[in-house]
């Protein structure tokens, strides 16, 4: 939380520091955080570009309503061998980590006025912070959507939008492709919330949300009866989620005891032992800590270790390499090692894959790791050991699989 308190300052601050000149006519020259520039109506990529992502994220404002502190004494995992949890992901990551993006016009719009009456306004600070927090704790980068560059083309881009009934959502891992785009909105009372920006992106990222998750019985029970009607398919399980490891109470994708209850009655109830489990937390304005996971989940505001650990699966740790994915559209998309060259020492390491059912391996998209894995792998490996071992990398030369 140290990140969010250094990111918050005073409302208004983007008039102060002349942010509100950026789109006016005609072109004017505006200075923040000791860079200067001179533009008219900023695509995403100008104005990110000339003012800089981190003088940009200086301006975000978010309100502290979920922040909360751990309170000494109680981190009941360490002292009953819990696991902690380790998360759930969508198998569609995006290639090399880089999460292109765009604002929309709107937001644009909004941060260029600084209407006061436009909650907007605070869209492109507030996102941008996130995303800076994120790259902290990650291995993966947000990047500023050009569609001249063939690498941003081929993945598409997010499009980050703010529309009063677009509910807060956003679609899952990386679904984009060749210059389209994919969804991904909060509404504008809810900007300046940290976690719920974090949440969002955590999809886009590729995390579902762990309440979600295969195998969930054991550790919660949904009370779909309680559930707003419309919002009942985000209780529902999702056979499309791969758990990585242990379920996470703490993750920040994680919905609270009484998320979308149409009548007050908790819509999660967390099953023994677990729901007297767990850091107690200290929340803004509440008088004592609160206790246990029953009390607990959806009150986390940042990573937890679980979702770093499940975003590692899809991105690896970071500062070190890109996990390999299967990808056919690629040349050499059998290069498992990332190495240049197809050989056996791929088809090993796919078997080793394969054998400790990695997501990496599931290449029919059915988490049931078969032989019918094996085979499309195989099949496409004998056709690339006889014209693999150029520069494979994304972008390189033929980087696309022949024909």
């Amino acid at each position: 939380m140290q990140f969010q308190r250094l990111m918050t300052i005073a409302i208004g601050a983007a008039a102060t520091l002349g942010v509100s000149a950026l789109g006016s006519e005609p072109p004017r020259t505006v200075e923040v955080g000791g860079t200067t520039a001179t533009i008219d109506r900023p695509t995403t990529r100008e104005l990110v570009d000339s003012i800089g992502r981190e003088n940009l994220a200086k301006m975000a404002s978010f309100v502290p309503d979920h922040e909360f502190t751990l309170t000494s004494g109680c981190t009941a995992d360490s002292r009953t061998g819990i696991p902690i949890g380790r998360g759930s992901v969508n198998r569609n990551p995006w290639p090399d980590g880089e999460v292109y993006y765009l604002f929309s016009d709107p937001l644009i719009d909004a941060f260029d006025t600084q209407d006061p009456d436009d909650l907007n306004r605070f869209a492109i600070p507030n996102l941008l912070a996130v995303m800076l927090f994120i790259e902290t704790e990650t291995n993966v980068k947000f990047i500023g959507y050009d569609e001249t560059v063939p690498a941003h083309f081929r993945a598409g881009y997010v499009l980050l939008e703010g529309e009063e009934d677009g509910g807060n959502a956003a679609a899952v891992g990386h679904i984009a492709a060749f210059g389209g785009s994919q969804f991904f909105n909060i509404e504008p009372p809810n900007w300046g919330s940290f976690s719920l920006i974090l949440h969002e992106l955590g999809h886009t990222m590729g995390l579902f949300h762990e309440h979600q998750r295969p195998g969930r019985e054991a550790f919660v029970e949904v009370n779909i009866q309680h559930v707003v009607q419309e919002f009942a398919s985000a209780f529902v399980i999702d056979t499309g989620a791969y758990p990585i490891g242990d379920y996470d109470f703490q993750s920040v994708m994680h919905y609270g005891r009484f998320a979308f209850s149409v009548n007050g009655l908790p819509t999660i109830d967390v099953r023994p032992p677990y729901e007297t489990l767990g850091p107690c937390l200290q929340l803004i304005g509440e008088p004592d800590p609160v206790c246990g996971y029953e009390n607990t989940i959806g009150q986390f505001v940042v990573l937890s270790a679980g979702d770093k650990v499940a975003l590692a699966n899809l991105y690896g740790f970071p500062g070190q390499p890109q996990p390999w994915f299967y990808d056919p559209t690629r040349r050499c998309a059998t290069d498992v090692n990332l190495d240049g060259i197809v050989n056996a020492a791929d088809l090993l390491r796919f078997i080793d894959l394969l054998r400790a059912a990695n997501i990496r391996a599931d290449l029919t998209l059915d988490r049931l790791f078969t032989l019918t894995d094996f085979l499309i792998f195989y099949n496409r490996w004998l056709a690339e050991l006889s014209f693999c071992g150029g520069d494979t990398r994304p972008g390189g030369p033929g980087d696309r699989f022949p024909g």
